[in-house]
């Protein structure tokens, strides 16, 4: 069917309707070919570095993050190590850990049982208590 059309062109003869609407429809077929095509070619090259882009963005904020609890824990430990330093940490550790008492003080044992043991010096009054915990 298409050869007589295409002969009946070449004699001059005009086109039948179903022909032309056919020839029409190839030629918007292969437009929307063509255009999708395009669209396929220009997503490719478009969606891989926005995905790429959220990706980084998710780290920079992941890090963002632990950069300011790393900060956090910095300044945490700052504080703790000026405590440390100071002379009323280091009495406190001594009292509570050691059981040393200054001149005149007495260390004071509270047992399981309740009751308190300890030695007295010479007139100076009981000051630091602490358990037993064994």
């Amino acid at each position: 069917m298409e050869q007589r059309e295409a002969q009946r062109q070449a004699a001059g003869q005009p086109m039948n309707r179903r022909v032309r609407r056919r020839t029409k429809r190839r030629k918007m077929s292969k437009q929307m070919g063509l255009l999708l095509l395009l669209l396929v070619v220009v997503l490719s090259a478009v969606v891989p570095p926005m995905v790429k882009k959220v990706e980084m963005n998710k780290e920079a904020e992941r890090l963002t993050q632990e950069l300011e609890r790393a900060q956090a824990e910095r300044k945490r430990l700052e504080e703790e190590k000026q405590w440390l330093a100071q002379d009323a940490y280091v009495e406190q550790a001594a009292r509570q850990q050691l059981g040393l008492v200054r001149p005149g003080e007495v260390a004071v044992v509270r047992t399981r049982s309740g009751e308190s043991v300890g030695v007295q010096p010479k007139g100076g009054p009981v000051v630091n208590v602490y358990d037993v915990k064994d």
